[in-house]
């Protein structure tokens, strides 16, 4: 990640389930941030913006690959 970049100090809420699939991306342990418990729920995480997003366009890049118009 870049430090210039303002994009890679906005952070988006991902709350489990879907968080359990985040934990196996390498960049997890060092840029996730944990969020309180009380407000957010169990295994809720503060995942910075451009790696939620490049993390989406990974999970549904093999969807973009097929022409499903008929």
């Amino acid at each position: 990640m870049q430090v210039d970049d303002p994009t890679h100090f906005e952070y988006v809420l991902v709350q489990w389930p879907e968080t359990q699939e985040l934990m196996d991306e390498l960049w997890f342990d060092e840029h996730a941030s944990l969020a309180d418990f009380n407000k957010f729920g169990n295994s809720a995480y503060f995942i910075p913006k451009i790696l939620y997003y490049q993390f989406l366009n990974k999970q549904f890049k093999p969807f973009k690959q097929h022409n499903y118009v008929r």
